[in-house]
């Protein structure tokens, strides 16, 4: 269990956009991860896409590879919503 996932997105706070290739990537992982969890699309607004992912399930579930990948992929932790995201 990953004890501080969200400081680990935040320390690769980012601008970049990714585009579709890197997310389709980051759902495949996403799903790999959390097969069962259908829903991960929470809204989408101001050009970020907010994932309905429990952050405590994936920090059970995800390691700092997965973590690291997810990033490259354009998935951030935004502390404000207490979400992740695409960005």
């Amino acid at each position: 269990m990953i004890k501080n996932i969200k400081e680990i997105f935040k320390e690769y706070d980012t601008n970049e956009n990714f585009g579709t290739i890197a997310y389709i990537k980051a759902f495949e992982r996403l799903n790999e991860i959390l097969p069962n969890y259908i829903d991960i699309l929470a809204t989408s607004r101001n050009g970020k896409t907010y994932l309905e992912i429990p952050i405590e399930e994936l920090a059970k579930l995800v390691t700092e590879e997965d973590i690291h990948y997810l990033i490259q992929c354009g998935v951030i932790y935004d502390s404000v919503s207490d979400h992740l995201i695409l960005w």
